[in-house]
This record gives structure tokens, C-alpha cells and sequence, in this order.
């Protein structure tokens, strides 16, 4: 394991504004992957280790009631994830391996992969095995830190890093707290750290492409010119058009689960 590269890329990933950085093995990785297709290998042949890291998110948009304020920071998170996450790639390339940076959010393969329901790998689990946190009851990435308020990017690698060796355990309260499964507007958190996805979509992509279709499928199946008149300089209208320029609501649409989250909510923000 190249001890002295893994340092580098570190104080580099540090210096692009990640809060969190780990390693995964690739070996160890696709023993837990839980679907076929998100194996790094897929990705990239020959992949020995994965970098993953993260950005916190703005606890300040997570404190006041402005919704879309909540979905533009986090449209920005991931934004700032994807270029550090490109950098990252340039620079373990510049020294000689392979590497790729893997998207936050699109594309996705919606041929190959569920409809889109599947990233091209699970950034949560490689987390976990980069010694970085575990999986919570909400089902999402929990920090002992941050809690579930930060955003993840990965970038898979020919390079033989030094990886975590161990993961952690015993972040996430667990049935002691349940406070994300009685937060949840979808009613779509199990309680067993599992969740419905097709519920929770509806509230996490509010102006996504389901929300899309329905809108131009009963836009143009509406006989009526005034209705349809109505509904062209409708609120849903301007909402979607908003997504299609800035994504906003397209991914990161609820933060309800994340709010009432107690790991990490006392986070001092001038650590």
C-alpha cells in the first residue's frame, strides 16, 4: 500500500474542501455491494481502492423554513462534490494510475439500472467501508459528526491506497430514538434501516422526472384550453422549469429525516 500517496491525496482532498476522507478496498467492497452493478470493477477494471470523502452540509439552511433555500444548498453540496471529485481523479492520474470520479446524482443508466434508481455505485456503502461512518435507520449515511447532514463523492482507482481496516459502529441511536421514522412525511422508513423507495422519491425528488412526465401527461390529455392555459402558468409549471435549469428539487427535495437527526445537530461550526 502506497502509504505516502494516500497522505498526498488527503492534504489535497482537504485543500478542494472535503471535511471527510477514507479509503475502501475494492476487494473488501464488492463482497457487501448489494447489487451486481454497482461493483467498482464495473466502473473501472483493474480498481484496487476507492476514495471516498464528504462535504457537511450548511447547518444554517437546515435551521430556517425556506424549503427551497434547504434544496439549493444542497444542489450546490453536490455541485462542489462532483468538481472535487473530478480534481481528485486529475490528480492520482497525474501520478501515474487510473482513476474516475463518480457523479453524485446524474447520469444514471435508467436501461441498466432500475429505472435510474441505481447509481453507478452506492457512495453510503463505500463510506462505510472507508471507516467513515455507518448506515442509519433513515437509511442514510451517518457521520459521527455531521450525522446524516453531509453529501458523499468517491472516486474509484488503479492506485494501491492504504485503506480502513475497520468500520465504525454505534453512531446511529437506533430504536432508542426513532425520531427519523416519525419524521418522515412518506411514511416510507421501515424502521429496520430499510425504506419504501417509491415513497420516499416522491418527497426526496419533488420536480424529478416522475413529477415531469405526470405534468406533460396531463397537460396534454386536458381537453379544456382554459384548464390547460391554467396549468401551463401554474405554480407546478414554474417549479419545474426551475428544476430543469438549476435541479433544484430534483435531487435533495426533503430534509426531514435529516433534521430531527440528534447525531450531530450540536455541531460547532467554527470546528
Amino acid at each position: 500500500m502506497d502509504k505516502e500517496l494516500t497522505r498526498e491525496i488527503r492534504t489535497y482532498a482537504e485543500s478542494l474542501g472535503a471535511d471527510v476522507m477514507g479509503v475502501a478496498s475494492v476487494e473488501k467492497v464488492e463482497m457487501i455491494i448489494p447489487h451486481d452493478l454497482q461493483k467498482p470493477t464495473k466502473v473501472l477494471p483493474g480498481a484496487k481502492t476507492v476514495v471516498v470523502f464528504g462535504v457537511g452540509m450548511l447547518y444554517g439552511a437546515l435551521e430556517g423554513e425556506e424549503v427551497d433555500l434547504m434544496r439549493y444548498m444542497a444542489m450546490e453540496t453536490n455541485l462542489k462534490i462532483d468538481r472535487m471529485g473530478f480534481d481528485l481523479a486529475k490528480f492520482i492520474e497525474a501520478r501515474g494510475y487510473l482513476a474516475i470520479n463518480i457523479t453524485s446524482g446524474l447520469p444514471v443508466d435508467f436501461a441498466k439500472r432500475e429505472k435510474g434508481m441505481w447509481g453507478y455505485i452506492s457512495h453510503r456503502h463505500l463510506a462505510v467501508e472507508a471507516g467513515l461512518g455507518e448506515i442509519g435507520l433513515n437509511n442514510s449515511f451517518l457521520h459521527e459528526r455531521f450525522g446524516p447532514r453531509i453529501y458523499l463523492g468517491s472516486v474509484i482507482t488503479t492506485a494501491p491506497l492504504e485503506f480502513a481496516t475497520e468500520k465504525k459502529e454505534g453512531i446511529c441511536l437506533g430504536e432508542d430514538c426513532f425520531l427519523c421514522v416519525e419524521a418522515c412525511p412518506a411514511k416510507s422508513l421501515r424502521g429496520d434501516g430499510t425504506n419504501d423507495v417509491a415513497k420516499c422519491r416522491r418527497f426526496a425528488q419533488p420536480y424529478g422526472l416522475a413529477r415531469l412526465l405526470r405534468f406533460v401527461r396531463d397537460l396534454s390529455s386536458e381537453g379544456d384550453l382554459e384548464k390547460r392555459k391554467g396549468m401551463l402558468y401554474s405554480l407546478d409549471s414554474f417549479y419545474l422549469w426551475q428544476s430543469l435549469v438549476t435541479r433544484l428539487g430534483v435531487f435533495g427535495g426533503c430534509f426531514e429525516c435529516i433534521k430531527v437527526c440528534p447525531v450531530g445537530a450540536k455541531e460547532d461550526v467554527r470546528a
